[in-house]
């Protein structure tokens, strides 16, 4: 029989859920992204909620690896802590075996992680370059995180937004820092603002390493389940597949944040004429190609004042019964969903990802969204024999 200990299922379910991570990711994607073996779905299942499950030692050291934590923090307290034997190689401990309790020879590199909870590779710690800091979202709600005794309000949080993907030394956000009136004043003098600054980032730095790197953010913070924009406009290229994405679909819907100053509203409003313009019936070679060059135009402007232009496509599926031909016809069409956004918003996650959570949008479309009538749906009749007309 395998032996086994007892783990804190409750903490393990606990620091999951922090990391907003399913059973299934932590189990296996996470696993894979460390090269650790993966966990099956329903073994993570069992440790989190069956409080008499035990598991090997080598899955509780691979679960405290990946949650960031020491491994002692995993087991319980009544499991006393195991004492090193004769063998240089080996140690002696409370294992479970079955419903026994018995002491058995362990590996040592499992007691030294249980006694240290030390990581294995000690050379990739982070250092901070203080001379370029270039915030991302994740790092600003990790500083809203770990810094949170220090703000008398989230103002801050708010003026770091502002400054989002800008490089700035560490000693210009200290200025940023002090000058604000979110900072309490009447702090212990125990509590220094710069050393938790120190920290914050450098627990971001480390979890952003640590789920696979800055691509992968957008997913852990906010689930599959939300739409992640497909493609960000940006260049003469992207606008060009932009225009072709527009000039294909049948429904739209446009969402943008409110702008800031008459400049800005005058560009926005400039690229949505552009953009529902581009729905017009008929349009002439000359009108398109007079629509992409002021697209083009429009939109360098508006990266210039930090904002960002996202898309992303859907298609749609349908069928009606065909009297004629005496079949169903099935017929297909595609939205497209437009996102105009600053990149001081909450949801701009890195220079080129943006998360709608207004996904709903897509489902069904007709309802809204904006439908383009001049516009024939794509007919795709089936190879199949027709089904009865119900």
């Amino acid at each position: 029989m395998e032996l086994s200990i007892q783990v804190h299922g409750s903490k393990i379910k606990i620091l999951r859920k922090r990391r907003a991570l399913t059973q299934t990711e932590l189990g296996s994607t996470v696993m894979k992204q460390e090269g650790l073996k993966p966990i099956s779905l329903r073994t993570i299942q069992k440790i989190e909620n069956d409080d008499k499950y035990r598991c090997s030692m080598k899955v509780v050291v691979n679960l405290a690896k990946v949650l960031g934590v020491d491994l002692k923090e995993l087991i319980p307290r009544k499991i006393q802590s195991p004492q090193p034997s004769k063998n240089s190689d080996l140690i002696i401990g409370p294992i479970y075996k079955g419903d026994t309790t018995v002491h058995v020879p362990a590996i040592k590199e499992n007691y030294e992680l249980y006694q240290n909870g030390e990581e294995e590779n000690e050379e990739d710690e982070y250092v901070l370059n203080e001379q370029k800091i270039r915030l991302d979202e994740h790092m600003i709600r990790v500083i809203a995180r770990e810094c949170e005794m220090l703000f008398a309000n989230l103002d801050i949080i708010e003026e770091l937004r502002k400054i989002k993907f800008n490089v700035i030394t560490f000693d210009s956000l200290m200025k940023l820092v002090d000058g604000s009136n979110s900072i309490k004043k009447n702090l212990d003098r125990s509590y220094n603002i710069q050393d938790k600054f120190r920290k914050a980032l450098y627990i971001a730095e480390k979890e952003a390493r640590h789920e696979g790197g800055t691509d992968n953010l957008w997913n852990i913070m906010y689930g599959d389940e939300r739409f992640h924009s497909s493609w960000e406009v940006f260049d003469r290229d992207t606008t060009l597949r932009f225009f072709e994405k527009l000039s294909n679909a049948h429904w739209y819907s446009i969402d943008c944040d409110i702008p800031d100053d008459d400049e800005t509203l005058s560009l926005m409003s400039e690229l949505m004429d552009q953009i529902e313009g581009s729905f017009e019936r008929g349009l002439r070679k000359s009108d398109e190609l007079r629509i992409k060059f002021i697209l083009l135009s429009t939109i360098k402007k508006l990266m210039d004042l930090r904002i960002g232009i996202f898309f992303g496509v859907r298609e749609h599926s349908s069928e009606e019964w065909n009297t004629h031909a005496h079949r169903w016809d099935c017929f297909k069409s595609y939205s497209i969903r437009i996102l105009i956004k600053y990149q001081k918003n909450k949801n701009f996650i890195m220079l080129s990802q943006y998360i709608d959570v207004d996904e709903s949008e897509f489902y069904p479309p007709e309802k809204l969204f904006d439908r383009i009538d001049s516009r024939n749906f794509i007919e795709q009749y089936p190879e199949e024999e027709a089904k009865p007309k119900p």
